[in-house]
């Protein structure tokens, strides 16, 4: 095997690789990225077992290819090259197959290799469940307004996932939906008009694959996603980039039935909501337990505050209502930090809290100015006892 490749683009194929380059493996042959140089791409492989990720480099006149091969090439390598200076590295297997030369002008680096056979096959033989296209912006915003509700706590793995739910309507089109929750918020996307065969479920582990996926295919325009019976493949627009990722086991709770039917709503400049709360989460009580936050409305006046049961510290700010459908006079607690989250994934101007009932479930949303707007999204807080 013999290649010669600028050191930008192996830059950038690193760059790709992010966590799954520098995370720690149980498996030797893990280790190393799979290097498989053909006739017309170069192929870089890396795994630990539960993600995997191929990045294809085509022939270019940064990319050329003098003879095709396979090897495992250690990681150490491609920390290496990182500190090489701008411009062509050269790539040469020896004669054994037992190491590979790097050179780069006066610098010439040797390093052992591992038989590319022992290297695992990260593409499945199964038969795709089912397979979508999807806007890489719709993708992205999903994830990133539904991500930051997954669970945490390892007592329920299924909830440390997000899940992604294709559902197929009468009219031909379909329903994407992406869903999170850790049983105390839920954070939920949905939008239609996309094609899909059959109801496909799937719940990928969502702190490590979906964000590390947001980083790798950012640029593309679109994203494929194809859906197997234990693993999900993500396939960047110009398929150069694919992440594989294994699904997590089990029945994803059924989160609808923890949305209400709400009974009454205020609407409050977004910013000022938003600024306020923040100010509150960053005030811990004296037990040093997350920050709780109280809406007061009585006779068309809104006010948040701190509770503090120590008395020692408090912030209280009256709100600009906006608009209002509530009882005379209405009390909300919460959790301070859950409602900053929610708040951060609100793009408009104005943001509407919709409630049930002092002790019932209460949705945060946006407030459009036209409904021209496909998107249905829903963040749910519980609220907590105050006295």
């Amino acid at each position: 095997m013999k290649f010669q490749i600028t050191k930008s683009i192996l830059d950038s194929v690193c760059a790709k690789f992010g966590r799954l380059l520098t995370g720690t493996v149980t498996i030797p042959i893990l280790e190393g990225v799979l290097v498989e140089a053909t006739e017309n791409y170069i192929h870089f492989i890396v795994s630990n077992g539960d993600e995997s990720m191929l990045e294809r480099v085509p022939l270019s006149e940064d990319v050329n290819i003098e003879i095709p091969g396979r090897a495992v090439f250690p990681r150490t390598l491609f920390s290496i090259t990182r500190k090489l200076k701008s411009g062509t590295i050269d790539f040469a297997q020896n004669g054994s197959g037992n190491s590979i030369t790097v050179k780069q002008k006066k610098t010439k680096l040797d390093f052992q290799i591992m038989n590319a056979e022992e290297f695992p096959n990260i593409m499945t033989s199964q038969q795709p469940i089912n397979q979508f296209q999807l806007p890489y912006s719709v993708f992205k915003s999903f994830i990133e307004d539904t991500v930051f509700a997954v669970a945490t706590n390892e007592s329920r793995p299924i909830i440390q996932g997000l899940k992604l739910e294709f559902t197929p309507s009468s009219d031909g089109s379909c329903l994407f939906s992406a869903i999170a929750t850790d049983s105390h918020r839920l954070a939920q996307c949905q939008t239609k008009n996309y094609e899909a065969n059959e109801n496909t479920v799937v719940v990928i582990p969502a702190g490590s694959s979906l964000v590390h996926a947001l980083k790798s295919f950012n640029g593309n325009t679109e994203i494929g996603i194809v859906c197997y019976n234990n693993q999900i493949a993500l396939v960047s627009g110009n398929q150069k980039t694919i992440m594989y990722c294994r699904l997590l086991e089990g029945t994803y709770p059924a989160t609808s039935r923890l949305i209400p039917e709400t009974t009454g709503f205020f609407t409050v400049p977004t910013t000022e909501l938003k600024d306020v709360v923040e100010l509150i989460k960053t005030m811990k009580d004296s037990t040093k337990k997350d920050t709780v936050c109280k809406f007061e409305y009585n006779s068309g006046n809104l006010s948040i505050s701190s509770i503090d049961p120590g008395g020692i510290s408090k912030v209280q700010q009256e709100l600009t209502l906006l608009d209002c459908q509530c009882e005379e006079v209405f009390n909300l607690s919460c959790n301070a930090g859950f409602l900053l989250d929610s708040l951060k994934t609100i793009s408009t101007e104005k943001v509407m809290i919709k409630v049930a009932g002092p002790l019932r479930p209460f949705l945060i949303a946006n407030v459009y100015e036209a409904d021209t707007c496909l998107d249905e999204r829903i963040q749910l807080v519980l609220p907590v006892r105050t006295y």
